[in-house]
């Protein structure tokens, strides 16, 4: 039997997965990176490119090593948004000349209004710090040094793309490219005289090719590091979002993807551009996706990370009150078993939160809030319920709802569904459509080894 590899290169992991030739797991791999940097200015997120290089390598190995020489393929997807630079003729060097990587988290444009002055200037207010596009303007007004090192920017997984092949050029597919900011997801170019506008030199965007272009061959001493064969193409990175679709939309006319991880997305896919309503309001990003269809994304910065936040205040709490301390798994444990409690005797409860902590990339100042309260309703359950509630809530407002009404079912995906039953539950309840929850993990991984599979057919 043959196989074909994903490799998800995610924020804080390394995903790789197995697919037979009918798309069924054969088997998965994971690796915490530990590239993350601690650095001295808190608007900055940026992470060691080579932690994340050697986190691949190790994470890949773990796989079966009769079933990775049976590899006919290899896809790549990533973190998409963020920026690294890198020198085109090092790349096939054991160690090449490349940046930090500056991840989508990265707040460092919001500083002095210089993501608002980017915005004026192009007349894209869609433009949000962490793009790729915003943080090489940033570096060309605020370290140009840093810029005169390299001669290519990409993605951190189309670096690595390149870094498989040996390529010197640089890559991309529209998916990556449009999480850059700057480019027109219809023409599928950049917007070469708004990036001239903020001094972006044009060498470092990466050429743009089809989505599951083949991008180049495994170079052998790469193929011995990973234990595949030697020359197996390597399909061109997606970005995460659209694998995750690949992975998990069954019916794309009827389907809805739910994902809810530390973040949270919901996502539908139309056929053509023609099926994108004319106003959507700024909460809706319009992505690419495969060949001439798009994908309609509303992308919320909050999702498991809220249910993080209620169980970082219990336990702040309890050590406040010399209580006996928790587990992390008995935190989130209570707090669903309250939430589903409060659900069930009290599902009008008035409390309500809005839990908008990290703001959003529509609303960037946006802060959480929780009002209604009376004297009776503030307890610890219906802040489990409310709180789970409330990202679901946020979600399905930022979309809207005639689109959500013509489709079907939810299909649900992500850790934040898979191991809270109290947001099973409130799934159906928020967006009256059923759920079907996907029994398997890392999508996004599973996604590029689709993509890679197709274009071998």
């Amino acid at each position: 039997m043959n196989y074909f590899l994903g490799i998800d290169v995610g924020t804080s992991k390394i995903a790789a997965v197995l697919l037979d030739s009918s798309f069924n797991l054969v088997e998965k791999a994971i690796e915490p990176t530990g590239a993350e940097l601690d650095l001295a200015d808190a608007y900055f997120d940026e992470q060691n490119t080579e932690a994340i290089w050697q986190a691949l390598l190790r994470c890949v190995n773990k796989l079966s090593k009769e079933k990775r020489e049976r590899v006919l393929a290899l896809g790549l997807t990533g973190q998409m948004h963020g920026v690294c630079l890198w020198k085109r003729e090092s790349v096939g060097r054991s160690s090449p000349l490349v940046s930090n990587l500056i991840t989508w988290q990265d707040r460092r444009c919001l500083k002095d209004g210089f993501i608002e002055e980017l915005q004026s200037l192009t007349g894209e207010s869609t433009l949000s710090t962490g793009f790729g596009c915003a943080t090489l303007a940033w570096f060309k007004r605020n370290n140009p040094a840093l810029l005169k090192d390299f001669d290519a920017a990409s993605t951190i997984h189309d670096f690595i793309a390149a870094r498989l092949c040996g390529s010197t050029k640089s890559f991309t597919d529209p998916t990556d490219a449009a999480s850059w900011g700057l480019f027109d997801i219809y023409s599928k170019e950049w917007q070469r005289e708004k990036i001239e506008m903020l001094g972006i030199e044009a060498k470092f965007l990466p050429e743009v090719l089809p989505t599951g272009s083949v991008c180049g061959e495994l170079r052998k001493d790469m193929a011995d590091l990973l234990g595949l064969k030697n020359g197996i193409p390597v399909t061109l990175p997606i970005g995460d979002n659209q694998a995750s679709i690949l992975a998990t939309v069954e019916d794309p006319k009827k389907d809805i993807s739910l994902t809810i991880g530390t973040g949270s997305q919901l996502s539908l896919v139309v056929e053509s551009k023609d099926e994108i309503p004319k106003t959507l309001a700024p909460s809706v990003d319009v992505r690419p996706y495969l060949g001439d269809s798009y994908a309609l994304v509303a992308a919320s910065l909050v999702g498991g990370s809220a249910i993080k936040w209620l169980a970082e205040f219990i336990e702040k709490t309890a050590v406040i009150l010399n209580a006996p301390s928790f587990s992390k798994e008995e935190l989130y444990s209570l707090i669903d078993n309250l939430g589903k409690k409060a659900f069930r005797e009290e599902p009008y409860c008035k409390l309500e939160v809005i839990p908008t902590f990290l703001g959003e990339r529509h609303k960037p100042d946006a802060l959480g809030e929780i009002k209604n309260i009376g004297m009776k309703d503030f307890t610890l359950e219906n802040l489990s319920y409310k709180t789970a509630f409330g990202l679901l809530k946020n979600l399905k407002e930022m979309f809207p709802e005639d689109l959500l009404k013509k489709r079907g079912r939810i299909i649900g995906s992500g850790n934040g569904i898979r191991k809270l039953s109290l947001i099973q539950e409130l799934v159906p309840y928020v967006f009256q459509l059923p759920l079907k929850i996907l029994p398997e993990t890392e999508e996004a991984a599973k996604g590029a080894a689709i993509l890679s599979a197709k274009g071998q057919k």
